[in-house]
């Protein structure tokens, strides 16, 4: 905490803002060093001043995620540094302690919406392409799951249970497979076993 930055900060009535941020992931001390850089990151920005900080020890959430966070009490330069701390670091909550009342022209409303519109339009773009790079990738791996079913019983037939063991695809999502290939006319199945079309 560097007191001259908070001292001035003080005195130019900044917003003070009390937050909440968590980070989610594995493994464990990759959570807690990636907690730790954000509030280094908060702290060395000039729009921020972090008053006070309370971190919590990283607990394990569900399988092998776990879930650091920290409460932080910081001032903020002004309404907009609030508005791009929000987007940047996504915190589960933030409050506004100070000031009660805040008052902006339209014209400062009108360039922080813009600013925040510009902002979810990115996240929303880049959401967009990982979504189809998902597409994508999932079809390659369904191609790949079928190449290797081909191969698998280019050895001979093989019963439903031995193809999920050998190709490394549960029980559950074999018969999609097969049936694609069944309905393709590459694979056929007699009395519970699956073999190659000839």
């Amino acid at each position: 905490m560097d007191k001259e930055k908070i001292a001035e900060m003080k005195e130019k009535e900044y917003f003070k803002v009390r937050t909440i941020l968590e980070i989610v992931g594995k493994p464990k001390k990759h959570v807690e060093d990636t907690l730790k850089e954000y509030i280094k990151k908060i702290d060395s920005d000039k729009k921020y001043g972090i008053l006070k900080k309370s971190v919590k020890r990283a607990k394990k959430i569900e399988g092998d995620l776990y879930s650091v966070f920290t409460e932080i009490e910081m001032y903020a330069k002004d309404f907009r540094a609030v508005l791009d701390f929000s987007i940047d670091y996504m915190p589960a909550s933030i409050e506004i302690e100070e000031p009660k009342v805040i008052n902006i022209n339209s014209a400062m409303a009108s360039d922080l919406a813009n600013d925040f519109l510009s902002r979810i339009h990115q996240v929303d773009m880049t959401a967009k392409a990982l979504n189809q790079k998902n597409l994508i990738l999932s079809k390659s791996i369904g191609i790949l799951i079928q190449n290797a079913i081909l191969i698998l019983l280019n050895l001979g037939p093989k019963k439903k249970g031995d193809i999920a063991k050998y190709v490394g695809v549960s029980d559950e999502q074999l018969p999609t497979f097969l049936k694609k290939l069944k309905d393709e006319k590459k694979v056929k199945e007699v009395n519970g076993e699956y073999s190659l079309v000839a």
